[in-house]
């Protein structure tokens, strides 16, 4: 485990993984690692897992992914629009930027 010593490379595991990898768990030898290993799936495994639990954690639902793929066209329109705007040298940062969502009631426009 000596692979996952460092915090930037512990960051890209997933997360039910870094929440039982404590700093005790990464400078181990492979005999030790199998050793924690084996607790470690004994333990999930006396868990009971429902399928809902995992809804927007492990799983993502069509909801959950048309919502991501929404949020991610969003922000690309607002970055384009950000930069755009910036070269531009406009005094109005974000004038020229598109209505991004008209589903939103005109109060809150």
């Amino acid at each position: 485990m000596k692979r996952y010593a460092r915090s930037d490379k512990r960051c890209k595991l997933p997360s039910w993984i870094q929440a039982q990898l404590s700093d005790a768990y990464v400078n181990l030898s492979t005999e030790e690692a199998a050793q924690a290993c084996r607790r470690f799936l004994r333990l999930m495994g006396s868990h009971p897992f429902r399928k809902k639990d995992q809804l927007g954690l492990a799983l993502l639902t069509r909801e959950h992914v048309e919502a991501l793929v929404k949020e991610r066209a969003e922000a690309a329109v607002i970055q384009h629009y950000s930069n755009a705007t910036t070269a531009n040298n406009s005094t109005v940062p974000g004038s020229h930027m598109p209505k991004l969502s008209s589903a939103l009631p005109s109060t809150q426009m």
